[in-house]
């Protein structure tokens, strides 16, 4: 289905069987999309495994993919977005930075 192969900017949740993870994880990170993840488990080894072999912008452990603060470095990789959101970032686009030496 499309809905698995693009981006969708809106309140979708997609169902799929596996078996193992480390395939799903392969498949998600050859994916040509890369924003966040949203990984629900109980164990610390799959969190780790996750956040290990994704090829995100972001992994949320126990959350969904939207969930962000505005403290915190947001955006994709791959062919989501051209970069990351969030205070610091902001003022890295709006600021031109110089070197200026004084050799005295």
């Amino acid at each position: 289905m499309r809905v698995v192969c693009e981006e969708v900017f809106g309140p979708v949740v997609t169902v799929q069987r596996y078996k193992d993870l480390p395939p799903l994880f392969e498949q998600i990170s050859a994916a040509q999309y890369g924003l966040h993840c949203g990984i629900f488990t109980k164990s610390i080894q799959v969190a780790f495994d996750a956040i290990r072999a994704l090829r995100v912008g972001g992994v949320i452990v126990n959350g969904t993919s939207t969930w962000r603060t505005d403290q915190l470095a947001y955006g994709g990789i791959k062919s989501s977005g051209i970069g990351r959101e969030g205070p610091r970032y902001a003022m890295r686009d709006m600021t031109e930075e110089r070197l200026v030496l004084f050799n005295l």
